[in-house]
Order: structure tokens, then sequence, then C-alpha cells
């Protein structure tokens, strides 16, 4: 079975930071994803999601919706 977290995000670069290491670490290996969609933040939340490996990272069209 394969596993796919997805994530709304809006300025939440430190609480991503903290995320997605500990979501892999309770993943088996190549058995999950993890998606960030991202509602056009003002912060570093899509550097830091792609820092930490992240399967995808998308941007929602609207501002403050995580939604595509």
């Amino acid at each position: 079975m394969r596993l796919s977290i997805i994530i709304p995000t809006l300025n939440e670069a430190e609480n991503i930071a903290r995320l997605v290491p500990y979501l892999r670490s309770c993943m088996p290996e190549g058995q999950g994803e993890i998606i960030v969609v991202d509602g056009h933040s003002d912060d570093e939340t899509l550097s830091v999601a792609r820092q930490h490996g992240v399967d995808q990272v998308l941007t929602s069209p609207n501002r403050g919706r995580a939604d595509r």
C-alpha cells in the first residue's frame, strides 16, 4: 500500500522543517509520498519543503487556499 500525505501550507517554513522529517521517519522507504500545496506563502515555506525532500510542491492559484 502506498500512502500520500498532502499538506496545505501558508507561511509554515518553521513547521515544515520539523514536520517533513518526522513524517519520513514514520513511513517505510518507498511506501509513500509527501505533497505540499502552498497558498502563496511570504516566507521560505516552498524552499524549506524542497530542502527536506518533499516529493511534490504545488502552488494554489488562490492566495491563502491550498486547493488545486
